[in-house]
């Protein structure tokens, strides 16, 4: 009986107070926005709660069930489930101290009224098996639709190189709207799902305004929008700051650099949302479009093995070892195997030539590694952008089996002068190390679109590491091998 009124008294029915909430983006009519909350419960609410959310304004999109994917937390939770009454209701694992903030983000989870004003806003309700801890209706806040312009795209199309999946291509989106853009208006696409949700890789360290924290910065340029910054964020691309006016009809345009393709073999119809928010945020135009794009993938996965880096100190040249199985193909001559270096390189910096030798051995007849690699050739190679590509020479093409395997040496190549810090005593060096991202390995195609067999990111890892040019090299065999 004591336990059970101590358990009253610590959790007790108390009111939340102030709900903070964002919708992206915010106007009448607009359909599968997203929602951010946050709050904080005046009391301790222990493991296995069930946080519940419903708003006062409309209902949520999801059908009932598991939604997971389009539900996201700073806390730590069991599941995340759209109720047959209409909640979202969210599972905690662990305790949540009374104080804390508490930060949710819901994809494609409202449709907008559509008459813009102020309406009945969240309500959110924590209970443990049954007994209410803290209650809020939607009474007790108010949720703001802003107005929208309901101005419309006349002319939408997408321009891209999308043909190997998982591969990165620059994306060029143009439209042209009935409405007149100003300075200082913002364009915003939402990607379809099928996307990597921060959309491209950051690979250019020099778009990253000065003191910014949390935004995941992504190369864009325009040729009439002016000098425009790019973040990304949960499917999201924000391009901001646009500097000059656009007339009504007239076309703008936006390359996003380096948009990581997706990994669905064949044709599919990836949906882009496009939005035009003018200086107040409020919204201008929008509309959505379907894009049919044949992705092509290769069949043949590439194994990496090693990647054997002769000197491993910062800004040092060295010579690079690739070890790795191609698997049961044939790989005819004149064929391009393409070297995929990490972002941390400058290969510019090397001549416009190197040197390249490759050779293989059959591990089937020589487990022991007893009889010398055979050569398969010897010839320069050229690089384009961070891609080493070598030729197999005229008369070189080659059957393989899954127990040939190749190696490919590419000398001369400079080394990065930074990369992912690590601490001393992390993992297997006492020394404070730069890690760089990974490296890929494609042959392509005879039409030079999609990879005869490649790797793929997910299934290797093909990092390697450096230091210091004051430091000494400790890792055994100055590689790093690959499972």
């Amino acid at each position: 009986m004591a336990i059970l009124l101590l358990f009253l008294l610590e959790f007790s029915h108390k009111c939340i107070g102030k709900i903070n909430y964002e919708v992206f983006p915010n106007g009448a009519g607009v359909s599968n926005v997203d929602l951010y909350l946050s709050f904080a419960f005046p009391n301790s609410i222990p493991p296995n709660s069930i946080i519940s959310i419903k708003p006062g304004f409309s209902s949520w999109n999801h059908n009932v069930g598991h939604i997971n994917d389009y539900c996201w937390s700073n806390i730590n939770y069991l599941s995340c489930i759209k109720t047959n009454d209409g909640n979202i209701a969210i599972t905690t694992s662990a305790k949540i101290i009374s104080g804390t903030k508490i930060e949710i983000y819901l994809d494609d989870c409202l449709n907008l009224p559509w008459s813009p004003g102020d309406y009945p806003g969240f309500s959110i309700i924590s209970s443990w098996n049954g007994v209410i801890i803290t209650y809020d209706d939607s009474s007790t806040n108010i949720f703001t639709v802003l107005p929208n312009s309901l101005g419309v795209f006349r002319s939408l199309t997408i321009g891209t190189k999308f043909h190997n999946t998982g591969e990165s291509s620059d994306f060029v989106y143009a439209l042209a709207s009935n409405i007149k853009v100003y300075p200082g208006y913002q364009l915003w696409i939402k990607f379809d799902r099928a996307f990597n949700p921060w959309i491209a890789e950051a690979k250019e360290l020099d778009i990253i305004p000065k003191n910014s924290q949390n935004s995941h910065y992504i190369g864009c340029s325009s040729k009439n929008l002016g000098n425009i910054t790019c973040t990304a964020n949960h499917w999201w691309l924000m391009a901001k700051n646009i500097e000059n006016f656009i007339d009504s009809g007239a076309w703008l345009n936006i390359t996003i650099k380096n948009v990581i393709v997706p990994y669905l073999p064949g044709t599919y119809n990836f949906r882009f949302w496009t939005y035009i928010l003018d200086n107040n945020t409020y919204l201008q135009a929008h509309s959505n479009i379907g894009v049919n794009a044949k992705l092509v993938y290769s069949q043949n996965i590439i194994e990496l093995k090693s990647i054997i880096v002769s000197d491993n100190h910062l800004l040092s040249i060295s010579d690079y070892e690739f070890q790795f199985f191609v698997g049961e193909i044939s790989v005819p001559e004149k064929r391009e195997i393409l070297f995929s270096f990490p972002w941390q390189f400058n290969l510019a910096k090397n001549n416009a030539t190197l040197t390249c030798f490759s050779s293989y051995f059959d591990e089937l007849e020589d487990p022991l590694y007893e009889i010398p690699w055979i050569t398969l050739a010897e010839s320069s190679c050229l690089y384009y952008n961070n891609y080493i590509r070598f030729m197999i020479p005229e008369g070189l093409g080659k059957t393989f089996s899954r127990w040939h395997r190749i190696k490919v040496v590419i000398k001369g190549v400079i080394n990065p002068q930074w990369g992912f810090k690590t601490s001393p005593g992390y993992w297997d060096s006492d020394k404070t190390s730069y890690y760089s991202d990974k490296f890929e390995i494609g042959i392509l195609n005879s039409s030079g679109i999609g990879f005869l067999a490649k790797t793929y990111g997910l299934v290797h890892n093909g990092y390697v590491s450096f230091i210091k040019s004051n430091q000494t090299f400790e890792f055994i065999g100055k590689f790093k091998y690959c499972p």
